[in-house]
């Protein structure tokens, strides 16, 4: 008799534990925005509500070039209100995943505010080079496009998305003008980056855009091109060979000797900062310091 009382008494203390816990199994997920990249997580933040949840599909570390999504990923977006993502030719992978609302920034800029892709460059970007988030000025022409569509994914924020636009335009605006400031002791000279991603930046503050090291990541440039490369280079004003911490560091310092000049570690991924204008800021700085 005790024995079935102790049973019972323990069929509902179970019955009461999973009573118990059935609101949170069953709890929905409050609706959340999710970026492809670490820079469009930071562009996501700065328009939306704290009720949003904002995150990011690539992880900290890893190039983008050479990224491919894992099935959890694909999970992430299913649910998502939208993906942020940036061209069709720049975070391809982006159109393996279950998504409904898929904003692209590029094609919403107008072409006036793009730059075209070096000649080198055999990513297949397309006619545009998509690093499109370097240039504050650049985002300020778009952010109003993407707050609308942000607007219509999430009927429930749509005043606030609109309002932080206005608000956002303004300071990517003084950002633009801040790190063009910042930059006057390196206006006018020129660097080689080793992949192609900073031009937006470079032009934004006067800084000659000299060429590319590297047009192709995962492979090496022909001895000819590096010739070439280092022989119109050097009829310039050379500041540095620019690299980044995704990219192959004794490569880019093993071409820095070969041209004579400072090797820049320069991140226009910037996993480390926590908004757009310490993104750009830390770069020009990372610039100006090299030229010291």
């Amino acid at each position: 008799m005790q024995r079935l009382l102790i049973v019972c008494v323990a069929l509902i203390i179970a019955v009461c534990l999973v009573v118990a816990l059935l609101p949170e199994r069953h709890q929905e997920r409050q609706p959340y925005l999710v970026a492809s990249i670490h820079p469009l997580a930071l562009l996501l933040k700065d328009l939306a509500p704290p009720e949003r949840e904002v995150t990011c599909i690539v992880p900290p570390g890893m190039s983008p070039h050479v990224f491919s999504p894992k099935p959890s990923d694909a999970q992430r977006c299913t649910d998502a209100l939208v993906l942020l993502s940036v061209a069709d030719n720049f975070d391809v992978w982006t159109q393996q995943l279950p998504v409904q609302n898929n904003i692209q920034i590029m094609p919403l800029i107008d072409e006036s505010h793009l730059l075209h892709a070096q000649e080198s460059d055999s990513h297949d970007h397309g006619p545009h080079d998509p690093h499109v988030w370097m240039d504050p000025h650049v985002l300020a022409t778009v952010v109003s496009k993407i707050a609308s569509v942000l607007a219509e994914a999430d009927p429930e924020f749509a005043e606030h998305y609109m309002h932080r636009a206005q608000q956002l335009k303004q300071t990517y605006e003084a950002a633009a003008v801040a790190i063009t400031k910042q930059a006057e002791p390196i206006r006018g000279k020129a660097v080689v980056q080793f992949h192609q991603s900073m031009a937006y930046l470079l032009h934004r503050i006067g800084v000659i855009d000299a060429g590319v090291v590297n047009p192709q990541v995962g492979t090496n440039p022909s001895p000819r091109y590096l010739e070439n490369l280092i022989k119109e280079s050097g009829a310039k004003d050379l500041l540095a060979v620019c690299s980044e911490p995704q990219l192959p560091y004794r490569a880019a310092e093993h071409i820095a000797q070969q041209m004579n000049v400072p090797l820049c570690i320069v991140d226009p991924i910037g996993f480390h900062v926590e908004s757009l204008s310490e993104l750009w800021q830390k770069n020009v700085d990372a610039l100006v310091e090299v030229n010291e």
